[in-house]
């Protein structure tokens, strides 16, 4: 059976467990372009469900325990069972070997990613229909930290912003494989032949790529960052910068996404949004960037030019006040934070700043040299994407060279836009 209709086989649930509910009026869809998508079959008006999946097919820090339960000796302190179906079946020995105290000092990302690579070993897995359908690491090849990972040298091609963005993903991931592979180490397992780097990456990023927030019981005391799920079929709506469908999780009957305030026709493909991220973000966090000129929260960071032009005193001012770093401006307009570091740039008397920062003056006397400062620093970043352009040409093409280019085409637009207006 096709993987999709095993999916949706297994999400209609049997006489033990409770069924997803997905309207009739939508479909999967795969194409080269968008992979998979959901698309309308007919006209949805707005506020209709579309789709309800329950907490026993949700992914996640509790989901994950309870099963792992079942193969040991310690109790999870939440109680699910009102909510979450547990699969009788045979104890799975290497769970029996993994302590609550040790489990619960993992993150989401380090448990979560875990379990799907124990998981995806098992031929009779309980999540085998959705991990059958997670995308392969070469669907998921437009995330430049896998470059990076694979020592790729066009990597260094790219814009230095995603560049350091995307080391920083690298640190994370290799953090939390360490992480991992200590954990397996003290409950005395062998991580090299349970867990291997390859593998973690996989259940890394798609967790990375395709997690929704969702809040965690408080008593697991987690980090902001650890509230998230995998919600199978759900994952197949893709991102659009305003918001089209609306998301609700009930405590009892799951993840739940409604048509919101957006209609749609038929043949019209269901989005709804990822947060208010530039293309920058996009391509770094989910690999892909939206067609040219469409993502509205583009912006260009220029906070590395601007930190070697402050001294000493004037960086401890910003930071004393909270204004050090992540200057970035857009077609327009530069942000607020970029004025404030210009404006003290040209000022020896700095006191004569804090009116700015406490709203009382807009800095008329500094704008001018800061316009004039941000254009020869939007020359100079031109001139460099430029040159990456000419040798990004010189490779074969391919997908990661298309997004290459288009990367610095949006610095392009940003920059040529700006010195005009």
């Amino acid at each position: 059976m096709d993987p999709l209709k095993k999916l949706v086989h297994w999400l209609e649930g049997d006489s033990q467990r409770p069924a997803a509910v997905v309207s009739s009026k939508i479909h999967i869809n795969k194409d080269d372009v968008t992979g998979r998508s959901l698309v309308a079959n007919s006209k949805i008006v707005k506020n209709e469900p579309l789709i309800t999946i329950p907490h026993s097919y949700l992914l996640n820090y509790v989901t994950v325990l309870k099963h792992l339960e079942k193969s040991t000796n310690w109790v999870f302190p939440i109680n699910c069972k009102n909510y979450i179906y547990i699969p009788d079946g045979q104890i799975d020995p290497i769970y029996a070997n993994f302590e609550l105290s040790k489990l619960l000092q993992l993150s989401s990302f380090q448990l979560v990613s875990l379990y799907l690579v124990l998981e995806k070993q098992k031929p009779e897995s309980y999540w085998k229909p959705f991990i059958d359908v997670l995308p392969s690491i070469s669907e998921l090849d437009g995330m430049p930290m896998i470059w990076a990972l694979q020592n790729d040298p066009i990597f260094d091609l790219l814009p230095n912003s995603i560049k350091e963005h995307s080391k920083a993903q690298q640190e994370k991931f290799l953090s939390d494989y360490r992480t991992v592979q200590e954990f397996l180490s003290d409950v005395g397992l062998d991580c090299t032949s349970l867990v291997s780097q390859d593998d973690f990456l996989w259940a890394w990023v798609c967790c990375n790529s395709r997690c929704l927030y969702m809040e965690l019981p408080e008593i697991l005391d987690k980090q902001l960052e650890d509230n998230f799920t995998l919600v199978p079929f759900v994952d197949f709506i893709n991102h659009a910068p305003d918001d089209h469908c609306s998301i609700n999780i009930s405590s009892t009957k799951g993840f739940q996404v409604t048509s919101g305030s957006y209609p749609y026709s038929d043949g019209d493909q269901i989005f709804f949004s990822y947060g208010a991220h530039s293309d920058e973000f996009l391509l770094c966090e989910y690999g892909f960037m939206l067609p040219a000129r469409c993502n509205p929260w583009n912006s260009l960071d220029i906070t590395p030019y601007i930190l070697k032009l402050l001294k000493g005193e004037q960086s401890e001012f910003l930071k004393k006040h909270n204004y050090y770093g992540e200057y970035t401006l857009t077609s327009d307009e530069m942000s607020f934070r970029t004025e404030i570091a210009l404006a003290t740039l040209q000022e020896k008397d700095l006191s004569k700043i804090l009116p700015i920062i406490n709203g009382m003056s807009e800095g008329a006397p500094y704008k001018k040299n800061s316009h004039l400062l941000v254009q020869k620093i939007l020359n100079k970043i031109l001139a460099a994407s430029k040159d990456k352009q000419e040798k990004v040409r010189r490779y074969p093409k391919s997908y990661r060279s298309s997004l290459i280019v288009q990367a610095h085409h949006n610095i392009n637009i940003i920059c040529d836009a700006y010195i005009q207006h």
